[in-house]
């Protein structure tokens, strides 16, 4: 939260900001277990989620608050795998399991071995 706060210059004193209205829909709906209003709830918490993404991307994060692969299951390029290897530094979006031919397979920036990692 406080690279979140820092990077959007957000010390949590305005309410109006992308951040501070997530963090009060987000204690609002822990507060209430009203079953009927889940889906009404689970929008509105996705569109301000959006909204911080966006926000975070604005400030020089390219992967935002979603990561490489924002809301996607899998990448663009890539077709459904079972495995990726993620970069560890998640500079980049790592290779699929099948371009991958060393056994342990290692970044090209940084040489740090790959991060493995089953799809679901």
């Amino acid at each position: 939260m406080a690279y979140y706060r820092a990077l959007l210059v957000d010390d949590g004193s305005d309410d109006s900001t992308p951040l501070a209205r997530l963090m009060a829909a987000a204690a609002a709906a822990a507060a209430v277990s009203a079953p009927d209003e889940s889906a009404d709830t689970e929008q509105t918490l996705l569109a301000l989620l959006d909204a911080v993404h966006t926000a975070v991307q604005s400030q020089g994060d390219a992967q935002g608050i979603y990561g490489p692969f924002a809301h996607r299951s899998e990448s663009v390029g890539m077709e459904s795998v079972e495995a990726v290897y993620r970069c560890p530094w998640q500079r980049c979006l790592g290779r699929a399991e099948s371009d991958v031919t060393e056994p342990r397979p290692r970044c090209s920036v940084t040489g740090l071995e790959l991060l493995r990692e089953r799809l679901d």
